[in-house]
């Protein structure tokens, strides 16, 4: 059984009855559940669920397709997570002339921000027009249905693609690994945004567990010195559930984008984590790190006092690239993931770090990310 966002007690409802004379009314309602054995694109991802709600409002069966619905569940965290697939923000349903022949009801998607694909929104979207067409049956009305859809030729803003970083990390931490199966780690989710002359524009989605808010942070970093030469930070604690990284780009890609041209920096996100051993003309390189741990007796447990990185070459030798000394951080490993090849020639790379945190109250524990510029030509020491 699901329970909608309008929970009334019984004692409420005979007092607000006695006072006001109004009545509040019964309606089957039937919302898109995402089919927690199925992909969403799968033929059956999606399923259509009915459910009972109480409001005063008259067209709440229409309108209430889009609000937030929570799982019945002993489980505390299964019975915080709305499961609606329409609750999406900037979707409306609405209803006008409701009770009359002439009755229509519009869905209006041309204001949503949502983090979904083009084709698992469209998906959703039809899902959402399934539901309304079995609700107005179910209540036995008579209503037309109007879509209203952004122009394609209006959809022309891109959104970065977060830099899948998450299987690479969850191998070299598999010891770490909570053994939930939902949430081996918790982390942080990384977007390259452009890179220009020694310049990277990048943003970070901050893990915010178990505060309820949502954290973003955009950097222009110099990968010859690792300065950052301009931040923004984008903060958001209450009514998270229509806000994400989309939604935040929607509202703040003008600002970022301007910032980049500040330092002639395109935006590209087509880069990708390289593994394999760095290469510079008829050199092999090899990234390396190295940390010293600090028993805490009060937490029964290393944590990490010291990490240095590591660029070596069999042709001219080692250099540091790196080095961070950490008191009380909370920081069991910390180890690099791969780099980026972000010049032609390869002759100057970013090399991705990852830093696992304990978890809040132990596992799952928090992967967070970092990035270092390296050149592969000059600075190396026999």
């Amino acid at each position: 059984m699901f329970l909608s966002k309008w929970k009334f007690s019984i004692p409420f409802i005979i007092l607000s009855q006695s006072l006001l004379a109004s009545h509040a009314s019964f309606f089957s309602l039937y919302i898109p559940v995402a089919n927690p054995q199925a992909d969403l694109m799968e033929k059956d991802g999606i399923e259509l669920r009915k459910i009972l709600l109480s409001s005063y409002n008259m067209d709440a069966d229409i309108s209430g397709v889009t609000w937030v619905h929570n799982v019945n569940s002993s489980d505390d965290i299964l019975r915080a997570k709305n499961v609606n697939l329409a609750n999406i923000k900037g979707l409306t349903v609405e209803a006008k002339n409701y009770g009359d022949k002439s009755c229509v009801v519009t869905i209006d998607s041309t204001k949503i921000t949502s983090n979904y694909k083009d084709s698992e929104l469209n998906k959703i979207l039809s899902y959402v027009k399934q539901a309304t067409k079995r609700t107005i049956k179910e209540n036995h009305h008579q209503c037309k249905i109007k879509e209203i859809k952004i122009p394609k030729e209006a959809t022309s803003l891109k959104y970065p693609k977060p830099l899948n970083l998450e299987k690479r990390a969850f191998n070299i931490f598999s010891s770490y690994n909570s053994g939930i199966q939902e949430a081996p780690f918790l982390h942080d989710t990384f977007y390259i945004l452009g890179y220009n002359k020694g310049k990277i524009a990048y943003a970070i989605e901050y893990e915010t567990d178990p505060r309820d808010m949502v954290h973003i942070e955009t950097f222009i970093q110099d990968l010859i010195t690792d300065e950052i030469v301009w931040r923004d930070e984008f903060k958001k604690e209450d009514n998270i559930t229509d806000v994400n990284f989309k939604s935040f780009w929607n509202e703040h890609h003008q600002t970022v984008t301007n910032s980049m041209r500040q330092y002639n920096i395109a935006s590209d996100n087509l880069f990708s984590l390289q593994t394999d051993e760095p290469h510079y003309h008829n050199d092999t390189l090899k990234l390396t790190s190295k940390t010293e741990k600090e028993y805490y007796k009060d937490w029964g447990i290393q944590f990490v006092k010291s990490s240095t990185l590591y660029l070596s070459s069999k042709q001219k030798g080692q250099k540091t690239i790196d080095t961070k000394s950490y008191k009380d951080s909370h920081l069991l490993e910390r180890e690099i993931l791969g780099f980026l090849n972000i010049e032609k020639g390869n002759k100057r790379i970013a090399v991705i770090v990852a830093n696992l945190y304990r978890g809040w109250e132990g596992p799952p524990h928090v992967l967070g990310y970092e990035m270092i510029g390296a050149s592969l030509s000059i600075g190396f020491k026999k």
